[in-house]
């Protein structure tokens, strides 16, 4: 860092706000990551291997909005091609003629789901436009049918 202690008081809410981001995502991780973790590796001492891996911190220099530019796009990409895939290899696969039947679905659970979370599937594809829409990197949005609701 390059700033004097007279900066960061004068900053200070600045720094709490990015504080409180990272706790917030950093807490997000965890609550997917640790669960995994704990049931693949159910010994103590790895847990307090991983503990004690996590107590170290990353300093972040001035380039800190490239590093996070950096970090989302390689969490993102990743991710866009899976979902890429699976959804036209699974959720809209091409029909026989090897045109794409994307607006129809076969009844089954899915489709009900659908209907009883948001009436219909035009109604899904104009919501979950609008979140893919708002979300950096892949413009991939996904859909949690457990919260009902689009991420």
């Amino acid at each position: 860092m390059k700033c004097t202690p007279k900066d960061v008081v004068g900053n200070i809410h600045d720094y709490l706000n990015y504080c409180v981001q990272d706790v917030f995502v950093t807490h997000a991780a965890f609550s997917k990551v640790l669960p995994a973790f704990l049931e693949h590796f159910p010994s103590p001492v790895s847990f307090g291997g991983i503990l004690e891996m996590g107590s170290s911190f990353l300093m972040v220099n001035e380039s800190r909005d490239a590093y996070l530019a950096n970090v989302k796009m390689s969490y993102w990409e990743p991710d866009g091609h899976i979902n890429h895939s699976v959804f036209w290899k699974d959720l809209a696969p091409a029909s026989r003629e090897g045109k794409r039947t994307s607006g129809t679905m076969k009844h089954g659970p899915l489709k009900q789901a659908i209907g009883q979370t948001f009436c219909s599937l035009n109604e899904l594809k104009k919501q979950f436009s609008v979140t893919a829409a708002a979300i950096q990197g892949s413009g991939w949005a996904g859909l949690d049918l457990k919260m009902l609701r689009l991420m």
